[in-house]
């Protein structure tokens, strides 16, 4: 029938509707304003600091930075007053997990979304993913998708439309019309 011959066409009917209706710039920059910051207080970003603090690549990271420290003339002060960097790098280490609930809330205050992710950036990511999911629509899915909704959402107006037609039948029959 019709569907599977205008398949594409509806494809995109369906993807532009839904861009306009759900992910339209505005409203987009107003969600991301309004919900993004109490997503990023969600995030608990201290613990995950924290969890990251606890990462054997960390330990590295301490080692060769002390090690670099030590390089530089406030080493060579730390030296002069008797901390070796063996004294030094295990009480690194405690001081960066002791700051990462502070440190955390601090850097999710940074992250403005609107410029790691802008508005229109966001949308063409939406348009893209929705492209490639209606390309796997094929003419036989548009067509049981169609007639789903038709069934499940028009049902009720043609058993309506049947009984205020049969009642303005009957009335029209009992005063007189043909």
């Amino acid at each position: 029938g019709v569907i599977p011959r205008r398949f594409k066409e509806i494809r995109e009917v369906v993807k532009n509707t839904i861009m306009k209706t759900f992910f339209d710039g505005p409203y987009l920059e107003h969600y991301m304003s309004t919900k993004m910051s109490s997503l990023t207080q969600n995030l608990d970003l201290g613990a995950k600091l924290a969890e990251l603090f606890e990462l054997p690549e960390v330990d590295d990271m301490i080692a060769k930075g002390v090690d670099e420290l030590y390089k530089k003339p406030e080493g060579m002060m730390l030296l002069m007053v008797g901390m070796t960097p063996d004294q030094l790098k295990p009480l690194v280490k405690p001081f960066l997990l002791a700051m990462a609930p502070e440190v955390g809330p601090l850097i999710g205050k940074m992250f403005d979304m609107k410029t790691i992710l802008p508005v229109d950036k966001l949308r063409t990511e939406i348009d893209m993913l929705m492209t490639e999911k209606l390309q796997e629509l094929t003419p036989e899915k548009v067509k049981t998708l169609m007639e789903d909704v038709i069934r499940t959402h028009l049902g009720w107006l043609i058993v309506w439309g049947n009984v205020f037609g049969s009642l303005i039948g009957v009335v029209s029959v009992a005063l007189g019309y043909p």
